[in-house]
């Protein structure tokens, strides 16, 4: 084997471990970049579901606003249409990256809205209706009792909603924990294969070098040492030798 062979075979035994070191790197970015992006959606439906929560508030708010003030009747609806449309929304919102359970919560909410939708528009048309041509104590007291038949949804949705929060926070965590984790794992594995690659290195290098180089090339020398001292009846080692120092050693017999 040629010197400079040996020599790129200590030169690939490096490449392979920093290849190794970078293959590593690599994957453990990638382990955390997906952990990253997950934690962010994780984050973002928390505050999604938070508002949702937010939203049925509203909706409930403004239904006992209308049994108070029948007279604000206008704004009133306006801002339940402006809740209910923001609800739909943050649900599909959810719905685009949610995992089977909290898909399975967000078609609880859904169907739990519907009901709610449908007693909370009761409660409307009945506010539409007494809005005019009755005494407002009796308007209040007839859309209070549209309103109080919707009270247990409007609960439910929002027990339905925390619930959502909650799962989708402790997921998060979990998550979290995992990419500290692997980050954990990473770094380990990295100084392994670096102190192991860099220990393997040496130890080829300093072999080859030694028995590959150093020793035949020391002993070469010896005999031409002899031969320009007028010396001819010295052993000449190495001439089996497929390389340089063999070539060298070859020479010195002729």
């Amino acid at each position: 084997m040629k010197i400079a062979t040996k020599v790129f075979l200590v030169i690939g035994v490096i490449g392979f471990v920093a290849a190794t070191i970078s293959t590593l790197g690599i994957i453990s970015i990638n382990t955390l970049d997906r952990a990253s992006t997950q934690i962010d959606l994780a984050g973002e439906k928390v505050r999604l579901g938070a508002n949702i929560g937010q939203n049925v508030l509203e909706l409930n708010r403004a239904e006992y606003n209308l049994a108070a003030n029948p007279d604000d009747f206008d704004e009133a609806v306006e801002r339940i249409t402006q809740a209910r449309d923001q609800l739909k929304d943050r649900l599909a919102r959810i719905e685009v990256t949610a995992d089977a359970e909290q898909l399975r919560m967000v078609q609880e909410i859904l169907r739990v809205y519907e009901t709610y939708s449908e007693e909370l528009q009761t409660t409307i048309d009945t506010a539409a209706r007494l809005r005019s041509g009755v005494e407002i104590g009796q308007a209040q007291a007839t859309i209070l009792a549209a309103v109080e038949s919707s009270r247990a949804e409007a609960r439910i949705l929002r027990d339905l909603s925390t619930e959502l929060v909650t799962y989708t926070n402790d997921m998060g965590t979990v998550i979290s924990q995992q990419a500290s984790e692997t980050a954990a794992r990473t770094r380990v594995a990295l100084v392994s294969v670096s102190v192991t690659g860099i220990l393997a290195g040496l130890a080829i290098g300093f072999y080859i070098a030694r028995s590959g180089i150093t020793t035949p090339l020391a002993r070469a020398m010896g005999a031409l040492r002899e031969l320009t001292e007028g010396k001819l009846d010295f052993e000449i080692s190495g001439t089996e030798r497929r390389d340089e120092v063999g070539e060298l050693a070859r020479a010195l017999e002729v």
